[in-house]
């Protein structure tokens, strides 16, 4: 799949007609003709067996859905064992759609024993995601100093989405200081993604997911209470 490669078999079942994984005929919306702005939505550079790779995924509004796909850089779209379709990933929402190429990508990536660039290789005995927890919490943060002002969300051990009027572009790394009662706590994280406006309709906030880079034991501390 990266690389434009394909894996022998197809145990996912998708489809070479749309390209999405489903069940039956029935179910298949046809070929879709993807006409609408193709949005970079994350990207993440990760050791592989070639050397370090860049990996993206991207938002297409389709109909009244949502269209995921997966990209090796520069631009080579993931596609199904066998060659011929790109990988799908269709949902109503842009939240579900973005989750559920992500979780493919992390699954794919852990299988083949690759790394986040600075990250040791998961492998497949690497555990779930970790638990992400509603909290807000003060932070303020900048690509250089911390200076724009923010509140996040919702937390993991590992990662955050913090609310912001000006979110940088994936791939960015950041400087944070969260708010803590008493206590003033740096962090540095490199933004995964990022929704550049807020959707009134759906009440949600424009901001960025945030993957932590060795969050301090203290942090961890903090979020495990609340898990």
């Amino acid at each position: 799949m990266p690389e434009g490669r394909t894996e022998k078999n197809n145990p996912v079942g998708w489809c070479r007609t749309c390209g999405s994984a489903h069940v039956g005929s029935a179910h298949c919306p046809g070929i879709l003709k993807l006409t609408g702005r193709n949005e970079k939505v994350w990207e993440s550079p990760f050791v592989t067996a070639g050397g370090e790779t860049m990996f993206f995924v991207t938002l297409t509004a389709w109909s009244d859905r949502w269209c995921a796909r997966i990209y090796t850089q520069p631009n080579i779209p993931w596609s199904i064992p066998g060659g011929g379709t790109a990988i799908k990933f269709l949902s109503p929402t842009r939240e579900e759609c973005q989750a559920a190429a992500m979780r493919f990508l992390t699954d794919f990536c852990r299988r083949k024993g690759y790394a986040r660039r600075g990250e040791e290789p998961a492998g497949d005995s690497a555990p779930d995601q970790p638990a992400r927890v509603t909290r807000s919490i003060p932070v303020v943060w900048g690509e250089g100093t911390p200076s724009n002002p923010g509140a996040s969300l919702n937390v993991s051990a590992t990662g955050m989405f913090v609310a912001t009027e000006t979110p940088p572009e994936p791939g960015s790394t950041i400087r944070l200081r969260l708010v803590m009662g008493a206590l003033s706590l740096p962090l540095r994280g490199r933004v995964t993604w990022k929704r550049a406006a807020p959707d009134p309709a759906r009440s949600l906030e424009a901001g960025m997911g945030i993957h932590l880079l060795s969050p301090p034991s203290i942090y961890k501390s903090y979020v495990r209470q609340f898990v």
